[in-house]
């Protein structure tokens, strides 16, 4: 769930400090309690100690008037958000460029905690879409702790906008979105590698994560993984499948979801609950892709369920009664990309043919070299000191030159022996006084340029081969 706060006086409108601590633990460590709501949106208005006078008096009252009938809490049932807006109590017009102490930030978590409550005067959300009890004593419990050192809130604040940002990214077109270094950047270079068509990654419903439930899988497991890096996918699954009300499903299979793809059982399924079935294969299907993307691999068992899935929506397909029916190119993308996360030596592999497939029956096979002059340096480059843009470009171009002369069954260790050049090349500008850093930007960006050949000419994706000589 996104929570998301928001500060307005009379004059100006902006995210809220005292309540953004509190809104950043709520986005971190509220559990899932349904599909109903996605976003919770709390608005607070800040009124000034003293009336204004003079040229700015009308503006005021009309703000005045706007706030006479808060409290007000509104369910948005199309867009599953919670608006609430309320007056603060505790904070006014001429605080907004104070820094917040501790014991404001104290007051945010229970101003915060009070709109939360308000909630639970909508009645209008079925406790079985959005259980409001539950997620009241899980706030409660999460705000009246002791508020931390500065330093820690500094790690909160970077986790939470991790969560928000994987939504942003996944809202935007797919050309716009690998340009953009900040959302781009969230993802396993894995995934960015494998999945190389813009159904893996935008709002399309024959995609992974183009479904409400798609999207929701890829949100709640971005949020839980902040946290939980290193735990299995399959406690996510538990926690996901018990706030979505689908214990049920847990129960039938050992691995978390059914892993059945036998025609007979399937097409029984679907006759009885078609819904239940098509909601099944998206959890399991989205789940695997989930993992991948902000992992750059997934468990077994987990790939296991998103194959049985898909292979479900194949005998769905072929009988012509499947519920959201995918395509029958779709699911080839998408038993492909399943197929080379299990194995990363198939990641370039495993692109080329998705390309292939994107592009339809007459796709064109492109070469390495091919693949290689598609890449446009100057994107990213863009975002680099200036000083340092034609020295970068020049290396990375000539690293490109090097990988496309190479003849197509050069050995790893050819290839390796161009990274190699380019880098220490790259090293060598480092070191010059005369011109700006290699700071985090540079580092990202000439990293993820090198991978992005590297995987094309065949080198291992996830090896992480340039630390091996880098010094900046």
């Amino acid at each position: 769930m996104i929570i998301s706060d928001m500060m307005e006086t009379y004059t100006t409108i902006s995210s809220s400090d005292p309540h953004g601590f509190a809104t950043d633990l709520l986005a971190l460590h509220l559990g899932i309690y349904g599909k109903a709501v996605e976003e919770i949106e709390l608005r607070f208005y800040w009124e000034k100690r003293e009336p204004v006078a003079g040229s700015a008096r009308s503006q005021y009252e009309d703000f005045q008037k706007s706030i006479d009938k808060l409290p007000r809490v509104k369910f948005v049932k199309k867009e599953r958000r919670i608006e609430v807006e309320s007056v603060s109590a505790n904070f006014f017009a001429e605080d907004k460029n104070k820094k917040p102490s501790k014991t404001d930030l104290k007051r945010g978590c229970q101003e915060c905690l009070l709109a939360l409550e308000s909630i639970a005067t909508l009645g209008k959300i079925a406790p079985e879409t959005l259980n409001v009890e539950e997620m009241l004593q899980d706030a409660r419990r999460i705000l009246n702790q002791n508020i931390p050192d500065a330093a820690e809130r500094k790690k909160i604040r970077e986790q939470s906008r991790l969560v928000s940002r994987v939504a942003h990214a996944n809202s935007m077109d797919f050309d716009f979105l690998v340009r953009i270094d900040e959302s781009w950047a969230l993802f396993h270079r894995n995934a960015k590698a494998l999945l190389a068509a813009p159904i893996f990654w935008t709002p399309d419903l024959k995609g992974p994560h183009g479904t409400e439930t798609g999207i929701g899988v890829l949100l709640e497991f971005a949020r839980w993984n902040v946290t939980h890096s290193r735990t299995s996918p399959l406690k996510f699954l538990q926690q996901l499948l018990q706030g979505w009300k689908l214990e049920s499903l847990g129960k039938k299979s050992e691995a978390g979801l059914p892993v059945t793809s036998v025609a007979k059982s399937v097409l029984k399924w679907n006759k009885e609950s078609p819904e239940l079935l098509d909601q099944t294969n998206q959890i399991a299907i989205a789940l695997a892709f989930a993992v991948y993307k902000l992992r750059g691999s997934c468990p077994e068992e987990i790939l296991k369920m998103g194959r049985a899935a898909v292979k479900r929506q194949r005998i769905l397909q072929d009988d012509q009664k499947a519920f959201g029916a995918i395509g029958s190119r779709d699911l080839s993308m998408l038993e492909i990309a399943l197929k080379s996360m299990a194995k990363r030596e198939l990641i370039s592999a495993g692109a080329a043919k998705i390309l292939k497939l994107q592009e339809g029956e007459k796709a064109l096979d492109r070469s390495p070299k091919q693949q290689l002059d598609d890449i446009d340096f100057s994107s990213d480059l863009q975002y680099c000191y200036e000083d340092l843009q034609p020295l970068l470009g020049a290396e990375l171009n000539k690293l490109r030159t090097a990988f496309a002369k190479l003849p197509s069954n050069a050995s790893n260790s050819r290839k390796l022996n161009c990274v190699e050049k380019c880098v220490a090349a790259l090293n060598a500008i480092s070191r010059k006084k005369s011109v700006s850093s290699l700071d985090t930007d540079e580092r990202e960006i000439l990293c993820n340029f090198i991978y992005q050949m590297g995987s094309i000419v065949g080198l291992d994706a996830e090896a992480d081969y340039i630390d091996k000589w880098r010094e900046w």
